[in-house]
């Protein structure tokens, strides 16, 4: 396996570097998420090819961390990335679906579990997304569709402020269905983890705390 940490302290810089000629963008967002993506892209946990694995996410604004994942693995010429944002450039503000790897394109809340659920009702194949909790606490949710369609290919990620009410609310919610576990921010611990729980044939519900993060 890779060196995780060696490859997510590289991509912090390319973020850097990548917002600071651009003048935008959201560095904390990208810098809380980028161990996740690392993990799951580096991690040998998202397979490339013609039978290939789905990465979703409803998170417009963690663009720069996707983005420089991507450009890491060869999709598109990082030459891309001094283009961020600019109208001609296909690597806008928000995650777009112009740039190659990326199924949806987004703002800051859409629909992503929606979509996910979707993708994963049609594949065998691993379907990770990436959320926002306004998604989750949607009363409308219809999380017994995973069960009763035996959907266990579906992985959620979502991240929360430092909250116990949010906390209990998603065990209470998700965990009849999702085995749930909550995600450290270091890149070795957290492939540790995903490693561990996706042996589970469970869909996951993977946490993020974010003690920085306000409610």
């Amino acid at each position: 396996m890779l060196d995780l940490k060696r490859i997510t302290k590289h991509l912090k810089k390319d973020i850097e570097n990548m917002l600071y000629v651009s003048g935008t963008g959201g560095l904390l967002q990208s810098y809380f998420i980028l161990p996740l993506l690392v993990c799951l892209y580096f991690g040998e946990f998202i397979e490339f090819g013609e039978d290939r694995d789905y990465f979703i996410t409803s998170r417009g604004d963690i663009a720069p961390a996707l983005y420089t994942v991507l450009g890491e693995i060869g999709l598109f010429p990082k030459e891309e990335y001094y283009n961020y944002s600019e109208a001609f450039g296909i690597l806008q503000k928000y995650v777009s679906s112009n740039v190659p790897g990326v199924e949806i394109s987004t703002g800051f809340i859409e629909k992503g579990y929606e979509f996910g659920v979707g993708v994963a009702c049609g594949t065998t194949r691993k379907v990770y997304c990436l959320v926002g909790i306004e998604e989750l606490m949607d009363e409308d949710l219809d999380i017994l569709f995973i069960k009763e369609n035996q959907i266990n290919n579906l992985n959620i990620f979502v991240e929360i402020p430092d909250d116990q009410l949010l906390i209990n609310f998603l065990q209470e919610k998700f965990a009849d269905i999702f085995n749930i576990i909550f995600i450290e921010d270091d890149v070795d611990a957290l492939y540790k983890s995903l490693k561990e729980t996706l042996k589970t044939n469970k869909p996951v519900l993977g946490v993020l705390v974010n003690i920085n993060k306000k409610i």
